[in-house]
Order: structure tokens, then sequence, then C-alpha cells
């Protein structure tokens, strides 16, 4: 606020800053933890504040019906590996798609790239790791470049013509909060589906989507590094 009680100009005013998940390039020796991944599923301000986990979330329909999470990025630069966690083994025909979105008017806009774990990845639980990023289901090699403190999405997919529930592991009392459309008798109160009628690929963009209002799926736990 200026003398004679206007405002400032934006980008003049002091303090503040880019909203941030926590430290970045800290120059603290003493952390416990490793500065260069985040965790999507608990980062503010979309993430849960919940320790305990879910072990071993069903993910029937994921072969039709996609969720989105937000998250704000925690800093800027480009992810170097995306993680999930397997909760229980299964035999799927199909590879799984970890996909990174940005956002324009509150919701999904481009598809940035995306993480393939082959199928043989569900075949045993534990933490997964994907170092190489793609496009899109076997595409070329992609970059995906965070700003910090702009939101994105994440989101899983895997082929429409295979049925076999997945289990990972997931956030409990968490389903991605509501960004969406909605109205006063459907609040909407855990967000939306998308539906891509395409049997491997993510949807390249927002309009590539139809959307459906779902009532459950448990906040996907996600890390990525940078």
């Amino acid at each position: 606020m200026k003398n004679d009680g206007t405002m400032e100009e934006a980008g003049s005013a002091s303090g503040g800053g880019v909203f941030t998940t926590g430290l970045t390039d800290s120059t603290n020796t003493f952390l416990l933890v490793s500065e260069n991944i985040w965790p999507l599923h608990s980062c503010p301000i979309f993430g849960s504040e919940y320790n305990s986990v879910l072990t071993s979330k069903s993910y029937d329909n994921s072969h039709l019906y996609i969720s989105w999470w937000p998250f704000i990025a925690p800093k800027s630069g480009d992810i170097s590996a995306i993680n999930i966690a397997v909760g229980t083994a299964t035999t799927t025909a199909s590879d799984v798609l970890i996909g990174i979105y940005d956002s324009e008017n509150g919701y999904i806009n481009d598809l940035l790239g995306c993480a393939q774990f082959d199928s043989s990845v569900m075949a045993s639980t534990g933490v997964k790791e994907q170092t190489s990023i793609l496009s899109n289901h076997n595409g070329s090699s992609a970059t995906i470049t965070l700003v910090e403190g702009n939101k994105y999405f994440y989101c899983m997919k895997r082929d429409n013509g295979d049925n076999q529930t997945l289990f990972f592991n997931a956030v409990p009392n968490n389903y991605g909060y509501t960004i969406g459309k909605s109205n006063v008798n459907k609040h909407g109160s855990t967000g939306y589906f998308g539906y891509h009628n395409h049997n491997t690929e993510l949807p390249a963009s927002e309009s590539n989507v139809g959307w459906v209002q779902h009532t459950s799926r448990n906040r996907m736990r996600c890390w990525i590094k940078m």
C-alpha cells in the first residue's frame, strides 16, 4: 500500500514470494532426508497430513477412468524420476503410466510427459522408480519442467482392454480435492474421473477428456525427483 492509499503495482511490492512446499536447495547438512525428492501426495496445499498409509488400495476401472490429483511444484527444474509404490503383486498385461499435466482454468491443460512402468513391475510389491520420461505411451523422450509455486496434476492410466484390479499405496481420507464443475445437488466432494477412449495413451490435453463425477478414489502415493 502506498502513502496515498493506492496499491503498489504488481511486482513492485515487497515480501511474500511464490508458494513453495518446503526446503529447497538448503545448505543445512543435518537434514535427515534427501532434498531432491518430494511426495506429491502429501505436499501442501492439496496433500494430506496423514502419516498413515493405505498399503494396498485397489484401483478398479483405472483402465477406463483417470483421476487427476493436483499438486504445487516444490521448486523449479526438470523431473529426473517418478516413483510409485505397489501394494499388492498382480499379473497385468498392460503398462502403467503416471502422467504429469500443467494447469489452465483451474484444471488440467496439456500432458507434459509421463513415466511408463512395464507390466512386470506390478508383479512385485514395493517402491518402483522410473527415470525415463516419455511424451506418452511408447513415445519419444520428453522433459517435464516445473515452475516453483505453479499448480500441476498427476494421474495414473493403463490399457483400456485390461480390467485387472491394481493395488497401490494410497493416502487415507484424501480423494484429491474437488477441482471441477459441480451443482448444488452434487457437491463433488471427491472430484471427477476423466474418460479417455484410447487403449494405451494418456489424453494429450483436457479437450480429449470426458468428465464424470465420482465418489471415491484415494489419492495415490507418488514421488518426484528433481
